[in-house]
């Protein structure tokens, strides 16, 4: 094969002189060209990641080379540590600007699982090579899927920005999103393998650990996480998978058999512990979202102003009427402020703060089994049956039916009046 000599030839300015460059099948002449060789130099094979990355001499300073001190940036070395090595290897195979790779994402999710198992194998969790590719692979449909179902739009985005990253150092709240995931991967696909007996043990390990870190000193550094947890509790307290109205509390005589309802009740005793730090739990957003700026919601006027006049008269309501002199009132109050809005995903937030006025005079009531503390009830099922929600929807339509059930032969007609929407929006009629 002959030798062809090839001289595409472009210039740049370098020092205010035009520099040729020329590539030819034979050696330049020395004494005609302008190439200067480098100056051999010594390779730093013990380098930082960052340094080889750029290829550029680095001078091996721990922790942090003079280069990366310069420009202000993360200094990594390798380590021998494997989970460090799989770090610094990843930083290797993705450059400053480049995409993720398949190795990359790989890597990261191996690394990802391995502190979610370390996180929980110190509570003493179950072990075994796969478990923590179960834990990830539940945390992935949780961020995927489960976590657009949960609540107002504000409260989603609370749960995948702030909660998702706060569960890789608080176990409680890991279990909790692991168990709401299971349950959706339930619900869905009810042959799930291993989906109840799962769903079950991280429930459990969710309330007990929960209940062994509000015995502890409450303050900032747990604040965000103890909320997190109560507001996942809620989750839990809604999710039920017996839908048949024989298992309604209504008309169940064991002790604690409506405690699910006070739940989210229990909130207001969690926020109350942290007055000096009120706005700055990860919360806030959703806690404003539950009003507007008029204070329509939380609307606390005595008197029967704005409630249905058929509950006024069933319940007692007069001028000077209010939380402290009449059970009724409180619920009613939000009851009928919450018929003025569109029950829907997006007003959520406001729909629960019903659950918010179940105070210890209404919840005996309720415990009761009183007539007209049921019918205001329902009327808040009725609303909550037009919210999109799969781990509210059975709840409330099966207790909503068993209410209906209940009143429906009551003898006070007035009672059997109010009864009507209720019973519509819950398909008992």
């Amino acid at each position: 094969m002959c030798s062809v000599s090839r001289r595409p030839s472009s210039s740049r300015s370098q020092g205010g002189r035009e520099q040729s460059w020329s590539y030819r099948s034979s050696s330049p002449d020395p004494e005609t060209s302008n190439h200067r060789s480098r100056r051999p130099h010594r390779k730093s094979k013990a380098g930082c990641l960052v340094c080889k990355r750029r290829r550029v001499k680095c001078d091996e300073t721990k922790p942090s080379c003079r280069r990366c001190q310069v420009h202000g940036v993360s200094c990594h070395y390798r380590s021998s540590d494997s989970q460090d090595t799989e770090r610094n290897r990843a930083l290797e195979i993705l450059g400053e600007d480049a995409p993720p790779t398949a190795d990359m994402f790989s890597m990261t999710l191996m690394v990802t699982a391995r502190s979610i198992t370390d996180l929980l194998k110190a509570e003493n969790g179950p072990e075994g090579s796969n478990v923590g590719r179960e834990y990830i692979g539940a945390l992935h449909h949780f961020e995927l899927f489960t976590s657009h179902t949960l609540g107002a739009p504000i409260a989603r985005y609370i749960i995948r920005s702030q909660v998702l990253p706060l569960a890789l150092s608080s176990p409680h709240v890991m279990h909790g999103l692991i168990a709401i995931s299971k349950t959706h991967l339930h619900r869905l696909a009810p042959g799930y393998k291993g989906g109840a007996v799962d769903e079950v043990y991280h429930w459990q390990r969710t309330i007990t650990l929960f209940q062994q870190e509000i015995m502890l000193p409450i303050n900032q550094h747990n604040m965000n996480a103890v909320i997190s947890t109560c507001m996942i509790l809620a989750v839990l307290a809604f999710t039920c998978d017996d839908t048949k109205t024989a298992g309604s509390w209504i008309f169940s005589q064991t002790a604690g058999a409506t405690n699910w309802l006070y739940v989210q009740g229990g909130l207001s005793a969690i926020l109350s512990k942290y007055q000096d730090q009120a706005d700055q739990n990860i919360w806030v957003p959703v806690i404003n979202d539950a009003d507007d700026h008029k204070g329509t919601i939380s609307d606390d006027r005595p008197g029967p102003e704005g409630i249905p006049a058929g509950f006024v008269e069933l319940c007692g309501i007069e001028e000077d009427s209010n939380r402290e002199n009449n059970p009724y009132h409180a619920p009613l109050r939000v009851m009928a402020n919450l018929q003025n809005i569109e029950p829907s995903s997006a007003t959520f937030s406001k729909l629960v703060t019903f659950v918010g006025e179940v105070n210890h005079s209404y919840r005996e009531l309720l415990r009761k089994k009183d007539p007209r503390a049921l019918l205001i009830l329902s009327h808040w099922f009725a609303m909550m049956c037009a919210v999109d929600q799969w781990w509210v929807q059975n709840r409330v339509r099966s207790e909503c039916w068993a209410i209906c059930r209940f009143l429906e032969k009551h003898s006070d007609v007035r009672i059997r009046r109010l009864l009507e929407f209720p019973a519509r929006s819950c398909g008992y009629l």
